[in-house]
Parts: structure tokens; C-alpha cells; sequence
């Protein structure tokens, strides 16, 4: 069911090359660690300590950002609850700066709120995700999707579905996540509304890590991570090494193939690469986005916090 490589425009090539390059990256920086897990010897205690409300409601806020991003490399494993808690130590909102180090029992809590907090999102995504091409499964009810689209079963065009999920993820928890829609953006929710089509229709695939055939029935964001990793393990060359054009070519005939499938009902964002081939993302989107990526790159302070 995966599309293979076509020709296409130079300027279309040009556009998504970088998204190409962030996928291949992503692999490099965190797909190693990715199965690694948070360790820790203290198990919490109910009503041990209650984490301050500013720490959750931007816990909240910047769980939502880490999804929605494009330099995300995996949905289901430790490693986008690590992402999250390098945030919270980075921040702090208040914690103490050893907070990790002295009070462990308090760490281990935070770590449950930060994993309770992504499977609440990841789940309201998924419905989403089905409900914007008019499609259920038998644990996905149409009505439990967030926002507008619990009453519109309409199939959505790519570029309207993610300006719907930017505001709406957020709306639904009183936050303002100040997310621009990007052709990056677009490119990552086509690939995940690609995956729930393939997911719906066969479940079973070869898994990458083991080489062996696995039901992913009930495990849709596994499935997800999967996927990326076959697109990666396909675009190397005979000696292993990554090759960004063919990676982005994968990427590119998602989106396009996406387009076709749920076609835009006005001309404005008919064809997404045009539309948003000069659309960018603010400085603190972008510097958000080169941490989720490297975990390394600034210290977020352009991003606005909850108080």
C-alpha cells in the first residue's frame, strides 16, 4: 500500500527536502534511544504530592505542541515522554531547578502526569484524524472527536484539517498554542491520516525491529512509528546510508495522493504545496521544533508560557 517514488516538479522537490532531511535527522538524534526507558526506583504514591497547576496547564500546552510537530520521531515509545519531561526541566514553571536529582518521587509523578497527558491527546488526535476522512473503527466513535468535527462528518482537506486540530486540541483545554499551519505540518498529518487508512484495511505488517509479521490491532501509534521506520530502512542506499530524495519522495506522494483523495471545496488551499510553499513558521514555532528534533538547540524562551 505504499506509494513508491514518482517524478516531480523541481519546485515541489525544493519544498519538502527539508521535511525529508528533519526525518532522516530525527532517526539519527533520538532513534537509538528510542526503546530506552525512564528509569527510576521510587514508585509514587497516590496523593503524594500534587504538581502545581501552572506545571500541568503548560505540561498540557506544550504536550499539544509536541505532537502536532514535524521533527517528532516516534508517538508510541519513552521517547516522546522524555521530549516532554526535557521541557518540563528546562522550564521548571516554578520547580525547583534539582527537582530531578533531590525529590525523585516527585520526578516519577511528573512523569506519570506527562505519559497521562500525551495518551489523552494522542487519543483525541486519532479520532480526529478518522473522523476528518469520514471514517470510524470499532473503538473510534465520530462523536467523540474534538471540537467542530463532532457534529460535521464532512471529509477534510489537509490544510483544513490542521488548521481545525491546531486551534481545537488547545480550545478543548482552555490554552492558546499559537500553532501555524505549515506545509511541514501538513505533510506529517497526511502521513498519519495515510497510516490510519492502511491501519483500517490491514492492521498486520512486517515489523522493522524484528523483521518478523505483527498485529498492530489496537496499536495505532505503534503502527505509526513502524511506518516511519520503513520509510527510513527503504530510503537507504546498498552501504545504509540515508537518502533524503527518496525519503522525501515518499512524503511528497503522501500529500499529493492526499490532496486527490479530499480535495479542498474552495480553490484557496486546493493545492497545498502552492499555498503554503512561502508559509513559515515564527521563531519560537521553529525554535520548538529544532528541540523536539536535537533536544539540544535553545532554551525555548521564545515560546509562551501559561502563567
Amino acid at each position: 500500500m505504499h506509494p513508491g517514488p514518482s517524478p516531480a516538479g523541481t519546485k515541489r522537490a525544493a519544498t519538502l527536502t527539508q521535511y525529508a532531511e528533519r526525518e532522516v535527522m530525527a532517526k539519527r538524534l533520538k532513534g537509538e534511544h528510542k526503546d530506552a526507558p525512564i528509569r527510576t526506583n521510587v514508585k509514587p504514591h497516590k496523593a503524594a504530592w500534587d504538581p502545581p497547576q501552572r506545571v500541568v496547564t503548560n505540561m498540557k500546552k506544550y504536550g499539544i505542541c509536541l505532537l502536532l510537530s514535524p521533527s517528532l520521531a516516534e508517538y508510541d515509545s519513552n521517547g516522546v515522554v522524555k521530549t516532554l519531561m526535557s521541557i518540563v526541566e528546562k522550564k521548571q514553571w516554578g520547580l525547583p531547578a534539582n527537582l530531578r536529582r533531590q525529590h525523585e518521587e516527585k520526578w516519577v509523578i511528573l512523569i506519570a502526569q506527562a505519559r497521562d497527558i500525551l495518551t489523552q491527546r494522542k487519543s483525541e488526535i486519532k479520532k480526529a484524524i478518522l473522523t476528518s476522512m469520514n471514517l470510524s473503527d470499532t473503538k473510534v466513535s465520530k462523536k467523540a472527536a474534538i471540537g467542530p468535527l463532532d457534529s460535521d462528518s464532512k471529509q477534510l482537506h489537509i490544510y483544513a484539517f490542521c488548521s481545525h486540530l491546531s486551534t481545537a486540541l488547545g480550545k478543548k483545554s482552555g490554552l492558546h498554542t499559537d500553532i501555524a499551519v505549515t506545509i511541514e505540518m501538513c505533510t506529517r498529518f497526511a502521513f498519519l491520516r495515510f497510516c490510519a487508512r492502511s491501519y483500517l484495511e490491514q492492521p498486520c505488517a512486517m515489523e522493522v525491529k524484528s523483521g518478523k509479521e505483527k498485529d498492530f490491532s489496537g496499536h495505532y501509534w505503534e503502527f505509526v512509528d513502524n511506518t516511519l521506520e520503513l520509510f527510513r530502512s527503504k530510503s537507504k542506499d546498498s552501504e545504509g546510508r540515508h537518502q533524503v530524495v527518496v525519503m522525501h519522495q515518499y512524503f511528497i506522494n503522501i500529500l499529493i495522493e492526499d490532496q486527490k483523495m479530499y480535495p479542498s471545496v474552495s480553490e484557496t488551499h486546493n493545492d497545498v504545496l502552492s499555498s503554503l510553499a512561502t508559509a513559515k513558521a515564527g521563531d519560537a514555532q521553529a525554535e520548538f521544533d529544532r528541540f523536539v528534533l536535537t533536544g539540544e538547540d535553545g532554551d525555548l524562551d521564545g515560546v509562551q508560557d501559561d502563567e
